[in-house]
């Protein structure tokens, strides 16, 4: 009886700490198309850098 009542209180809290987590709202994420028209030498990418103040 005690190992049911165990299996059954860290199943709850399992699934309610899953839930929780599942209705937090993502970070919005913004793209922006860059092209030779806004001054790039050419359109292909091979890396991406990000500087020590956070700049792409």
């Amino acid at each position: 009886m005690k190992q049911l009542l165990l299996f059954l209180i860290c199943n709850l809290t399992f699934l309610l700490t899953v839930q929780g987590n599942s209705t937090e709202i993502p970070p919005a994420v913004m793209f922006k198309q860059l092209s030779t028209t806004e001054g790039l030498s050419n359109n292909s990418i091979r890396s991406i850098y990000r500087d020590n103040r956070g700049f792409l």
